[in-house]
């Protein structure tokens, strides 16, 4: 039922995307200002819809700077509503939000918006502190 609901919302939205049925996987394309980057939605099997966006690869993170960084993103996660900075097992960085998917379009674009939000704030307000202005996976701009 997710992936069915999520590519409605989507095209509701009038969002392209790639979508891999065999891992229940969205991808989008996002531009923020000079940036170009990826949305991944993922349709899990425990009913949540995961919406990611990777912000910082782990070997792209100087050890010297990581405690700051993460006390950082911490504090980022406090200051703004629906925002969430977060780490996977590997260490990579992520702007990401869940939502249930018996949730309504309303609430996924809200979850949306706040992913793609993440992302311009970590390059427009953090990444500049830490050094890290050009660390982002960006996709080349047409």
């Amino acid at each position: 039922m997710s992936v069915d609901t999520v590519q409605t919302w989507l095209y509701a939205m009038h969002v392209e995307f790639d979508l891999n049925l065999e891992t229940g996987t969205f991808r989008t394309e996002w531009v923020q200002d000079d940036m170009k980057f990826e949305v991944f939605i993922y349709c899990k099997p425990d009913g949540w819809i995961k919406i990611v966006a990777t912000i910082l690869k782990a070997e792209s993170v100087p050890p010297q700077i990581k405690e700051a960084l993460y006390a950082e993103l911490l504090r980022e996660n406090w200051r703004h509503e629906d925002v969430t900075y977060s780490m996977d097992e590997q260490g990579n960085l992520y702007a990401e939000n869940d939502v249930p998917d018996y949730s309504n379009l309303g609430n996924f674009l809200t979850e949306l918006n706040s992913v793609v939000y993440a992302v311009k704030q970590f390059n427009t307000n953090i990444a500049p502190i830490f050094g890290l202005a050009n660390a982002m996976p960006l996709l080349p701009r047409e």
